[in-house]
């Protein structure tokens, strides 16, 4: 007998692999997978303060992003997640709204690279890096 595709098999043609089902990782499994998969996205989170209602900020953050809650009838709080803080700071900035970081400070870092980023755009000052082809 040559070995089966998934591997040697043994004495009598059995495989050492179970071929019974187990048990579902969870009730819910389009909860379980999309939970897996954001979790994989959010690699790092952050809570932020945007000064706009709840009803303006809603349609820039999806649930894959994580949350908003109103505040207050003028402030809201996001927290959000993404691969990066530099991620999280450029989309929340699309937002054209007044922020405060609440937590980490990572992002505060990241804020502040965007800022030296575009103040040496609008300088006009060159990176020395070629340009894209």
């Amino acid at each position: 007998m040559g070995p089966s595709p998934r591997g040697i098999l043994l004495h009598g043609g059995r495989s050492p692999v179970s071929s019974r089902p187990r048990p579902p990782p969870a009730k819910d499994l389009d909860v379980y997978v999309a939970g897996r998969v954001n979790a994989a996205v959010r690699q790092v989170t952050a809570t932020v303060r945007v000064h706009a209602p709840r009803a303006e900020v809603a349609h820039w953050i999806s649930a894959a992003w994580r949350t908003i809650t109103a505040e207050t009838s003028h402030t809201s709080i996001v927290q959000a997640g993404a691969d990066s803080y530099n991620a999280i700071a450029r989309w929340l900035l699309l937002m054209d709204r007044p922020l405060t970081v609440i937590e980490p400070s990572a992002l505060r870092a990241a804020f502040a690279t965007i800022a030296t980023e575009a103040k040496r755009i609008a300088s006009g000052e060159e990176t020395g890096m070629s340009a894209a082809k």
